[in-house]
Order: structure tokens, then sequence, then C-alpha cells
């Protein structure tokens, strides 16, 4: 069985290679999301979820090495497990690309969110729901008029 710091190293560098390929990935769906292409974002979903749930797998190895070593799954256990190895580095390396995921996902859940307003609004002006024009005196008219729909 290879050593604890043998393990740590491969659980770090094979999340440091699972963090890139999702980083990858959100990157494609940013871009799939900017020009509406709807059949590369279910194809980039599938893809997210795989690289998603092999970094859980690795973080379920890296819990278990903190466990066996009686540590605590904090910073001063990780950095009492990462003591006497050569992955601090690389740990530090796994954290940034983790710190930009989480904010590239971050940015295209609020491309969806706001496509899903924009979306929103625009069905309730089709269906009557909501009126979003304005009179020519700058006022809105009157609550009486069709939806767009019966017209």
């Amino acid at each position: 069985m290879p050593s604890t710091a043998t393990q740590l190293e491969n659980v770090i560098d094979n999340g440091i290679d699972g963090a890139s390929r999702l980083l990858a990935c959100l990157g494609r769906e940013r871009a799939a999301l900017e020009t509406q292409d709807a059949t590369q974002l279910l194809e980039l979903a599938g893809e997210k979820q795989a690289c998603l749930d092999e970094l859980e797998k690795l973080e379920a190895q890296r819990t278990d090495l903190l466990q066996q070593r009686k540590l605590g799954n904090d910073d001063a256990g990780m950095q009492r497990l990462l003591d006497g190895t050569r992955s601090a580095a690389n740990w530090q390396r796994y954290l940034d690309l983790a710190a930009r995921c989480q904010a590239e996902n971050q940015t295209n859940g609020a491309i969806i969110r706001l496509r899903h307003q924009q979306i929103s609004a625009a069905l309730a002006v089709i269906s009557g729901e909501r009126q979003s024009t304005y009179g020519p005196s700058g006022d809105r008219p009157a609550a009486q008029s069709r939806a767009l729909a019966q017209a």
C-alpha cells in the first residue's frame, strides 16, 4: 500500500486535473450561454456533473486520509497532513483552481438567472400579465388593454 504522502500527492494531483477539466467545462458553458446553444448546454451539463462526481470521490479520499491520521477535516488538519510532503504547493494550486471554478460557476449562474428574468418578462408581456409599454405622455396604458396573444 502506498504511503500516506504518496496517496495524498495522488489525490491532490488528480484533484488539480479534475478541477482544471471543470474550469475548462465552465468556460465552454459560458460560451454556450452567450450564444444560447441549448444542445451544447445539455452536453456540458453531463460533462460538468462527471467532473463534480470525480472531485467528490477525491474529496472523500482526502477526508479518509485525514481520518486515518486522526486529523480534523479543516485547514489545521490539512496543514498537518501536508507537513513533510512535497504537496503543499500543489494543494494551494488546487485551492486556487477550486476558487476559480466557484467564481466561474457563479458567473454562469448569474447569466442563467438574468436570461430567466428576461424570458419571464417577455412571456408576461406576451400573455398580458404585465404591461411594459408607455403611452405618448409617458404613462402606462390602462389595465384594460388586451394581451398580445388575444390581439
